[in-house]
């Protein structure tokens, strides 16, 4: 949505949901360098180069900005991996749709460890906050629907191997999403490929 503001007698167009976005992905940087504790209004303007009165016009408080740049992460974030599945075209392979998604979720670039950074700080602030649980939890459920629906499909055509539970396999897949063994150097980004790779093949059959 797009309104003007006059300034020195010329109007001036402002989009204020970009304005709203810059707000967020300064939130998010707080919130990765120092914690979401430290984030303020004051200290969010600043971040943003806005002046205060300008990020208050568009946020009351914290809550509302923090509330604001968690959801605006999870957008990004499913769009990202919804452009990675179409960019594999018409009628991918189950298989390939999972690693696909697999790939775009784990810590493996600069964006993804970004996110898992933001995710790790907000866990803390969830443990007594239902609204953020709530959001932080939004994000993982679409993915294990998103795959729980592919692994049901698979089944279907006799994809996947004898026994395999498709409602439980993609818990366990997004139980290997978990970033923290990455971003604490337990293993690095190609062994958790490995050991999804490894997942994928258990469950497929041998013709996929």
């Amino acid at each position: 949505m797009r309104s003007h503001e006059k300034g020195g007698g010329v109007p001036k167009v402002v989009d204020h949901d970009a304005r709203r976005r810059e707000i967020a992905d300064a939130v998010l940087r707080l919130v990765v360098r120092e914690g979401v504790e430290a984030v303020s209004l004051r200290k969010v303007a600043a971040e943003s180069g806005m002046a205060m009165g300008t990020t208050q016009h568009y946020f009351t408080d914290r809550e509302e900005m923090l509330t604001f740049a968690l959801a605006t992460m999870n957008e990004r974030r499913s769009a990202r991996v919804q452009a990675a599945v179409a960019a594999l075209g018409e009628r991918p392979d189950e298989r390939r749709l999972l690693r696909t998604i697999i790939t775009e979720v784990l810590p493996l670039t600069e964006e993804s460890r970004f996110e898992a950074a933001v995710g790790a700080a907000y866990y803390i602030r969830a443990l007594g906050d239902p609204e953020t649980r709530a959001l932080l939890s939004a994000g993982p459920r679409q993915v294990i629907d998103l795959l729980r629906g592919l692994l049901t499909g698979a089944a279907a055509r006799g994809r996947l191997a004898a026994g395999v539970d498709p409602a439980q396999e993609a818990r366990f897949i997004w139980a290997l999403l978990e970033p923290a063994p990455v971003m604490g150097g337990y293993w690095d980004a190609e062994e958790a490929v490995a050991m999804a790779d490894y997942q994928l093949d258990r469950i497929f059959t041998a013709a996929d």
